[in-house]
């Protein structure tokens, strides 16, 4: 079964909007945060 949804979750006072896409919707979500503007980590 797949899914697909926009969702919105407010941090430290900012609303933030991200949309989720999987064909395996039993799996977990990961949400990323990076450290700022200079951080060239991808997880």
């Amino acid at each position: 079964m797949s899914t697909s949804v926009i969702e919105n979750v407010e941090i430290n006072g900012t609303k933030l909007y991200f949309s989720i896409s999987s064909k395996q919707s039993q799996k977990p979500i990961i949400l990323y945060l990076h450290g700022g503007p200079g951080d060239a980590c991808i997880p």
